[in-house]
């Protein structure tokens, strides 16, 4: 008979939770994960390997490689969950091998987590990270690594760690391995969360929002400093990129930008590096988006537009504006992890144009726990999810 191809890792949950609701920025540079397994059985091969599923893109994957006879089979798993947001990482794996029937195989795996990011002001951060040692010690493990090499190495326990980081450049990576022709065998399970809030004393205290607006109109972003404008500078970023005052771009380096004659080429995420002193912070990225109604022209858009949800994470409220071809009947409601509905926010008709907020409630009006859920658009035959984390 075949082995099963199941298999018990550590308990994956992916929630971030945070000190306060505050917002701390990293900056994506460098996405290195992979999964790779192989078995080799009675004269069979397979190979299989993944790679991430977008840049700094959300990965909950199984991967399996099985060679298999007549008389036997051979398997090798490598798992992963893994997630990004501007202020917090979470990832976990886990990989084993094994065979059954005559003769025996030979297999391996390995599930590798790596991000690397820019930070460019002080953050404070809480590191969780928790490593099963399998069946061979210290054959999985997790770590953190700055400008000055590894600042946390985890191997065969559990360790919480707070601490203030400078700006730079910083890696994050879990690793579990195995290699063998044992009848079963586990590679152990790595898992870590951290989370950054910004240092005491931020300078912002009003941040950006994410804007849809008509092609060929202004679009502007602000910010509030924390205090006397004059007592700042401001530099403005399209996509980290910093931008120059021009005839299409106004106000690079104020509280205010304004863009002229928005349209698609436009689109992008938008903030701006507050500075006093030497201290620099970057506030939230907002996303400009572009509906399709012409200006001047008295017509519905072509298609559905449903921006991100903002803030995300949140910790009172988050909205996400939607542009439809027509008014409509809708079903939008919030789903926890699990894919229980949470929240009813919507059962009935909706305007063309809007937007869609839930305030972190359930339908009993308690507060819902911190957590990941999604907010769920279903109308005709068009249906939209946006992921967002609830951080109390």
């Amino acid at each position: 008979m075949a082995m099963s191809r199941s298999f018990s890792v550590l308990a994956v949950l992916a929630v971030l939770v945070v000190a306060a609701p505050a917002f701390a920025q990293m900056i994506p540079i460098q996405d290195g994960r992979e999964l790779i397994a192989h078995a080799h059985y009675g004269g069979q091969n397979d190979s299989q390997t993944a790679y991430p599923p977008g840049f700094f893109a959300t990965r909950n994957l199984l991967l399996t490689a099985s060679a298999e006879t007549l008389t036997g089979e051979g398997l090798a798993n490598a798992f992963q969950i893994s997630e990004f947001f501007p202020a917090g990482i979470y990832f976990s794996g886990t990989v084993n091998g094994g065979w059954s029937g005559a003769p025996s195989a030979t297999y391996d795996a390995l599930s590798n987590a790596y991000f690397r990011v820019r930070i460019d002001t002080c953050v404070q951060y809480s590191f969780f990270g928790e490593v099963g040692p399998g069946d061979v010690p210290n054959s999985a493990w997790v770590e953190a690594r700055g400008p000055s090499g590894v600042l946390i190495h985890v191997e065969d326990r559990d360790s919480t760690i707070d601490g203030e980081l400078a700006p730079g450049e910083y890696e994050f990576e879990g690793k579990a391995s195995v290699a063998s022709s044992a009848v079963s065998f586990d590679g152990g399970a790595y898992a870590m969360t951290w989370t950054l809030t910004p240092c005491p004393g931020s300078l912002i205290t009003g941040q950006t929002v994410d804007l849809v607006v008509r092609c060929d109109t202004l679009a502007t972003f602000c910010v509030v400093p924390a205090g006397p404008v004059g007592n700042f500078t401001y530099q403005w970023r399209r996509n980290y990129v910093p931008i120059l005052d021009s005839a299409h771009f106004t106000g690079a380096t104020t509280p205010c930008l304004t863009i002229h004659h928005a349209c698609y080429g436009d689109v992008a995420s938008y903030d701006v590096v507050v500075t006093a002193g030497v201290t620099n912070q970057p506030s939230n990225p907002a996303h400009l988006g572009i509906s399709s109604i012409a200006v001047g022209v008295d017509t519905a858009p072509a298609k559905w537009m449903v921006g991100p949800a903002t803030p995300n994470p949140f910790g009172v409220a988050t909205s996400c504006r939607y542009v439809a071809p027509h008014p409509f009947v809708a079903h939008v409601a919030v789903y926890d992890a699990a894919g229980r509905q949470v929240r009813r926010l919507v059962d009935g008709l909706l305007e063309a144009s809007g937007s869609l907020t839930w305030d972190g409630g359930t339908e009993t009006g308690a507060f819902a726990v911190p957590g990941v859920y999604f907010l769920r658009i279903d109308a005709d035959d068009h249906g939209e999810v946006r992921r967002i984390a609830l951080v109390r």
